[in-house]
């Protein structure tokens, strides 16, 4: 009987491992469609991936006073952390990475997002040393 609980738990590990990699994924894609978004100079669409928290002036502000040091060359991100946290009925996640430029060179990001409405919106972004 032992054994047949320890396969049940192993079993139900492995489908929250799965949930959590998938909400990862959801939570990366959101940043990577800011980033692409920026490098578009599509303020309405960046926006549109922010928490309503997020005022629309900061999301416009990153972009247009930071365009061609953090979006005009973007290529894609690194994830190299994550962390997600389930408190009070909210959900949030905390991403730690890179952004790759077509030069060559990253920079260090990290963000913090938050579910909302069963999506991942953006609370917080920053990009740099």
């Amino acid at each position: 009987m032992g054994g047949v609980i320890i396969v049940a738990a192993a079993v139900g590990l492995g489908l929250l491992a799965s949930r959590c990699a998938g909400e990862v994924n959801e939570a990366k894609a959101v940043v990577g469609q800011f980033m692409a978004a920026g490098q578009a100079h599509d303020i309405d669409g960046a926006y549109a991936l922010c928490a309503p928290q997020v005022e629309r002036s900061e999301a416009e502000s990153l972009i247009q006073d930071n365009y061609g040091s953090l979006f005009q060359n973007y290529k894609g991100l690194r994830t190299s952390s994550w962390h997600i946290e389930s408190s009070g009925g909210t959900t949030m996640a905390s991403l730690n990475g890179s952004v790759l430029y077509t030069d060559g060179s990253t920079l260090p990001y990290e963000a913090e997002l938050v579910k909302t409405g069963g999506k991942w919106k953006i609370y917080y972004i920053y990009i740099g040393y």
